[in-house]
């Protein structure tokens, strides 16, 4: 799967995996490139971000999470998730302003949460099948993976030919959907009949004022 994403991060790869879940990253460093290397997890292992972007006021967050007691070892914002995921859990999407595709799973909760920023800047592509959860930054990542069958949506070809482009969540491989922007699904290891992908931000019109006029 991480192969397949080379042209997307050709700086550097890492992979991790418990019993329950395996992450893999290919990394374009922009931010701390000696650090911020992914995935990333805390010092006991119980919290580990994948993540895909970037955290625009990470300087901000990393200082008002250093008032909350934790401490940093780099300078990276993938960092910065992790602590705070650590700090506020699910409403720590509230926190970010950026582009990003976030996966944080955690040991202690047998959690994963996937997030997709508010524009939908980054693409997340997500499969539930009977062998789990599959998700990645391109639907060729996700069909690497080899658990998810290869059937066209014909729904989604109408939609192609008619729009120029497949409307989220639908995708052009039926049963893989793109997350909407501004959602999240959160796993639980407990639950068996998939996740309810749940909006966690609405962009809300506001009166503008009266309209201005040319007094000329």
């Amino acid at each position: 799967m991480t192969r397949t994403l080379a042209h997307r991060g050709p700086d550097d790869e890492g992979c991790w995996a418990n019993g329950e879940i395996a992450l893999g990253m290919r990394r374009l460093a922009v931010i701390d490139p000696a650090g911020g290397r992914q995935p990333m997890s805390n010092e006991d292992g119980t919290v580990t971000v994948l993540f895909n972007g970037e955290i625009y006021d990470h300087p901000r967050l990393r200082n008002e999470l250093r008032g909350y007691g934790h401490h940093f070892r780099d300078g990276s914002d993938t960092e910065v998730i992790v602590r705070a995921w650590e700090q506020w859990g699910v409403d720590c999407l509230h926190r970010f302003d950026g582009m990003f595709a976030i996966a944080i799973f955690d040991s202690k909760s047998r959690q994963l949460l996937l997030a997709r920023d508010r524009l939908g800047i980054k693409p997340l592509y997500v499969f539930e099948g009977p062998d789990g959860v599959v998700f990645g930054s391109e639907l060729k990542a996700v069909m690497a993976s080899g658990l998810v069958p290869c059937e066209i949506d014909l729904e989604s070809v109408d939609d192609f030919m008619t729009y120029e482009y497949v409307p989220a969540p639908r995708s052009i491989v039926r049963g893989v959907e793109k997350m909407r922007p501004a959602h999240r699904r959160l796993y639980s290891a407990d639950r068996r009949d998939g996740c309810e992908e749940l909006r966690y931000w609405q962009l809300r019109a506001r009166d503008a004022g009266p309209p201005v006029t040319d007094s000329r």
